[in-house]
């Protein structure tokens, strides 16, 4: 048994003599270490699991954002939707996350047929012997991580047993709840299920993320592609322990965070957009979870910026919701996540633009003004690194393709 050290006692996986119940159970707060326990420390666990992340992103082209979330939810313990086309490797990321914690992995493709022995396992043979009822518990009752895709297809029965599974870490049986290992739920689909503030389902997917093809088709014929074993770094144990490390260290914010929070969330209020309190709850430990994974025990202003992927309702709020956030934590990050988007935008509607487009060259001119805002918003920070000048490098081609179109219109 291992037990990890705070400032207000010691979080073990023991529930005797707990003091308080953290992770959905998964952890507890006590006043003393267990008989016998080992300490470690956050740090290191969070190092472990940024050594895994990046070992599954150097096998994979493009996922880099995509596997940092799955990351950061086996860390707060928060559920992660993940909307694709289909082949954008979901599931190879998901398994090989579960392999770097020496986890049970289960996955799924839910359908309007999927019923409770497709989730958690065939009536036991050996309770109907005994006249009993029981089932052969397994599938989502034993895994550590689990993948649903397929996530629009199931039924509102089905999404409240998983969601109960994915959130409160608990199946419930004739004979009440029976706890799970659970420590990351995935959900996946083609597009967004009912994105309201009303539909209790999407409320508890904390991590929205839409994974996107790759620009770079070639790199996919270098890389590994998880066919290559991630090396065993953790065990389920120092995932529980860090949840509830995560869990404890939110309710102990500093007085700059809780503030800066409550003003993104008044900022986002008078702009129409509602933030559940379970989401706001959550985004607390995303934010631990962030100065965690690097390198910190203390949050700072910049982890703020993971409500960019958290506070959204609807995907047309995204950009709108970025810009709040980022004005607050991180401006550098959200000028990079905005240049990048537009530039996206700009490339699609650049494969559009034909000379019978009506009024063609004034497209072109206003795509050219939306791209060199941008130019001159990256120009100006300072730690944008090698993203900032791909960035600006994107910017200077795409500026030069709709020269050569404007010509070619012109012509």
């Amino acid at each position: 048994m291992k037990y990890i050290k705070t400032q207000n006692g010691v979080i073990s996986t023991e529930e005797k003599n707990h003091v308080m119940r953290l992770a959905q159970g998964h952890a507890f707060l006590q006043s003393s270490p267990p008989s016998g326990a080992v300490e470690i420390s956050p740090l290191d666990v969070g190092a472990e699991v940024v050594r895994l992340r990046d070992e599954i992103s150097d096998q994979l082209v493009g996922m880099e954002h995509a596997v940092h979330l799955l990351a950061m939810g086996l860390v707060s313990g928060g559920n992660v939707f993940l909307w694709s086309l289909p082949g954008a490797a979901k599931s190879t990321m998901a398994r090989m996350m579960a392999a770097g914690i020496s986890g049970e992995f289960f996955s799924l493709n839910l359908g309007p047929d999927t019923g409770k022995s497709d989730l958690f396992g065939p009536p036991s043979l050996s309770a109907m012997k005994k006249d009993q009822w029981d089932r052969a518990w397994s599938r989502v009752a034993t895994a550590h991580i689990a993948l649903f895709d397929e996530w629009d297809k199931a039924s509102q029965v089905v999404h409240n047993q998983l969601l109960t599974a994915m959130e409160e870490k608990l199946v419930t049986t004739n004979n009440g709840n029976k706890t799970i290992p659970m420590l990351l739920g995935i959900a996946a689909a083609n597009d967004v299920v009912d994105p309201n503030s009303r539909n209790a389902s999407w409320d508890r997917l904390l991590f929205r993320l839409q994974v996107k093809y790759p620009g770079d088709y070639q790199s996919l014929l270098t890389v590994a592609g998880g066919r290559q074993p991630v090396s065993p770094r953790l065990e389920p144990e120092d995932i529980q322990l860090i949840q509830g490390w995560v869990d404890n260290k939110a309710i102990h914010l500093t007085r700059e965070i809780r503030e800066a929070m409550s003003a993104i969330y008044a900022e986002m209020k008078r702009k129409g957009f509602e933030v559940s309190p379970r989401r706001f709850v959550r985004w607390a430990r995303a934010i631990v979870a962030e100065a965690l994974l690097a390198g910190r025990t203390e949050p700072e202003m910049v982890d703020l910026y993971t409500g960019a992927n958290i506070l959204w309702i609807k995907p047309e709020d995204m950009e709108t919701v970025q810009k709040i956030v980022g004005a607050s934590s991180d401006p550098e990050k959200a000028i990079l996540v905005q240049a990048e988007a537009t530039i996206e935008g700009v490339d699609q509607e650049l494969v559009k633009l034909t000379k019978d487009t009506p009024n063609v060259l004034s497209k072109v001119m206003d795509l050219q003004t939306g791209l060199n805002a941008h130019r001159k918003q990256l120009e100006g920070i300072r730690n944008g690194g090698v993203q900032k000048e791909q960035l600006l490098k994107k910017i200077q081609d795409l500026n030069s393709d709709l020269i050569d179109k404007a010509s070619e219109f012109s012509a």
